[in-house]
């Protein structure tokens, strides 16, 4: 989480959201995120270290950001 939370994420993502629910479960521990076109990565975290995660959440990104310009839109128009 602090990874996430780190103040040049939240400069570079003026509209970065993080949401955390805590819960006092048996459930496995996962890991949302949810991207500017609706789509959703969820990593079950005993699975993945935080880097990895962060990897692929840069990653799905950058190819959001590169389909958006070909699209001629832009992620800040939403």
């Amino acid at each position: 989480m602090r990874q996430v939370q780190a103040e040049r994420f939240v400069k570079s993502n003026p509209k970065l959201k993080i949401n955390t629910m805590v819960v006092g479960t048996t459930d496995p521990p996962k890991v949302e995120f949810e991207f500017i076109d609706g789509t959703v990565s969820t990593y079950d975290s005993q699975q993945f270290q935080a880097k990895e995660m962060l990897d692929e959440v840069f990653l799905t990104a950058n190819n959001l950001d590169i389909e958006y310009e070909l699209e001629g839109k832009s992620v800040d128009d939403k």
